[in-house]
């Protein structure tokens, strides 16, 4: 990363999210969307990444305190190896490990994020979605869901995850938020009192 980039990481960083359909869809909405999500969890002082793919490239749009250690985990070895040098050039606080989400169990963090990660567990094996959530601990999980499929079609897939959604959630206790975006709701999951 060039001493230009580091001065202006949006810019570097913005096509940088095009790369994976994923974050490409999220690209419209970084601006304002971490900043919605932290307003529902308060500032966090650790968040955990899991499956986080090209996510971690949002980070200068999440505007964490630069104290903040974010952990990212990723199965894939080569984007595991990229975002560590992305994290080191950019100055991150944290570290970034090739591992498999449903085998995690470090949840002593402030904010879990596993976004559009459970619908990819669930088809791998049978309630791994419920299964992982029932295991987080931390105070705040923050979930998504594709809006749409890659196509771009409404497929009734919104109502189908969030019914899934509310299920799981009942089933760990915890209260939902919902922020809507045109490609991906996101579910802001808080442990109920």
């Amino acid at each position: 990363m060039r001493d230009e980039d580091r001065a202006d990481p949006r810019s570097f960083c913005r096509p940088l999210l095009d790369l994976h359909a994923s974050t490409r869809e999220r690209v419209h909405d970084v601006d304002d969307l971490f900043g919605e999500i932290f307003e529902q969890t308060g500032p966090p002082s650790r968040i955990l990444d899991l499956a986080c793919g090209l996510n971690p490239i949002a980070i200068p749009w999440m505007g964490l305190a630069e104290a903040c250690h974010y952990t990212a985990v990723d199965l894939h070895a080569g984007l595991s190896d990229t975002l560590s040098r992305f994290f080191g050039a950019l100055g991150v606080r944290g570290e970034v490990v090739c591992g498999d989400a449903l085998d995690w169990s470090d949840f002593q963090v402030d904010v879990v994020m596993m976004l559009k990660v459970l619908p990819c567990l669930a088809r791998q094996e049978k309630d791994a979605d419920l299964a992982i959530l029932r295991r987080i601990q931390s105070p705040w999980v923050v979930v998504s869901y594709p809006a749409r499929s890659l196509s771009g079609r409404d497929v009734g897939m919104s109502a189908h995850y969030e019914a899934r959604l509310r299920q799981i959630a009942e089933r760990c206790g915890r209260d939902v938020t919902t922020i809507d975006r045109s490609t991906e709701r996101v579910y802001v999951m808080g442990k109920s009192p």
